[in-house]
């Protein structure tokens, strides 16, 4: 099991209806993630069973002004049956966990709902439609998929659906009002429309998630191909 306490910076743009808020999300997998707010204003999210184990090394956005928990705390509760769905990816690790996937110019990231079967070479390199590395496979969950593609700016693709990458502009406005760079419109604006990009892709994720699980594709071109 891990707790880590997280400040309340904003539960979401206009609404405070989660103060003094808890709850258990059971998630895919055997996954729980419970999110609890207490009367001095901050936030503990709990995570418990997960698919990579119940001890947990710390995630590199853990201290990070721009961590999505700390701008939203409540997204675990947002995302709902998702957020511990675990996911896969090629790329870089920090301390067992996911720290930036490998990424290239054609669409940026892959991202798979199990673990790929990719055809390597006798040196560890891998080719899938055109894009080659040698790095090496990473399970997260999908929130942590989705801290880390918060600040890193990436797409991907999953199940052939493309995602984009968070919106510089916006992500730049909420910084500086993080940080007190500069106070404005501009930034309410940026927390509204960053959230509802967040909660439309956790839409598509999860029907992508039922059809997978189905064994239903609506891109039979791209869908689950490894390499």
């Amino acid at each position: 099991m891990l707790v880590r306490p997280f400040p309340r910076k904003f539960l979401s743009v206009d609404d405070d209806s989660h103060v003094n808020h808890s709850e258990t999300i059971e998630a895919p997998h055997g996954g729980k993630i419970m999110t609890e707010q207490n009367q001095s204003d901050s936030i503990n999210i709990t995570v418990q069973n997960h698919s990579l184990g119940d001890k947990l090394q710390p995630f590199w956005s853990d201290d990070f002004d721009m961590d999505l928990l700390k701008l939203w705390p409540d997204l675990p509760a947002r995302l709902g049956s998702t957020v511990a769905v675990p996911v896969w990816t090629v790329g870089h690790a920090s301390n067992g966990r996911l720290n930036h996937p490998t990424v290239w110019n054609t669409h940026g990231a892959y991202l798979w709902l199990e673990k790929p079967s990719l055809q390597r070479d006798k040196d560890g390199w891998f080719r899938v439609q055109g894009c080659v590395s040698n790095a090496e496979e990473v399970e997260c969950t999908w929130l942590e998929w989705l801290r880390d593609w918060w600040p890193h700016h990436y797409g991907f693709l999953l199940e052939g659906q493309f995602f984009e990458a968070a919106n510089p502009v916006h992500f730049e406005a909420i910084m500086a009002d993080v940080r007190g760079w500069r106070q404005d419109g501009n930034a309410q604006i940026a927390y509204a429309m960053s959230l509802a990009r967040i909660i439309g892709m956790n839409g598509r994720f999860a029907r992508l998630v039922e059809a997978h699980r189905l064994g239903r594709t609506e891109y039979p071109y791209f869908a689950r191909i490894p390499g």
